[in-house]
């Protein structure tokens, strides 16, 4: 999947899960679609991303920080 292909489905994930994301935020607890989101994204990094593009992926902040990270180690 091309770059554009690939951050077109990500703003299309970022504006369902954004809403949600602040919801369980506010109530304290771990969305089980993020779970899934995150480990959907792990599996789909596994074909093409070395040790080192890992380590330069922001895995701390929001979920929209996360793909732009991601995003950007897909640039180069």
């Amino acid at each position: 999947m091309n770059y554009k292909g690939l951050k077109r489905i990500f703003d299309e994930i970022i504006g369902m899960v954004i809403d949600e994301e602040d919801y369980y935020d506010e109530i304290g607890l771990e969305s089980v679609f993020l779970i899934q989101f995150y480990s959907k994204i792990e599996d789909l990094m596994s074909y093409s991303f070395t040790e080192e593009d890992y380590m330069e992926i922001n895995y701390e902040g929001t979920v929209k920080e996360m793909l732009d990270s991601i995003l950007s180690v897909l640039k180069k």
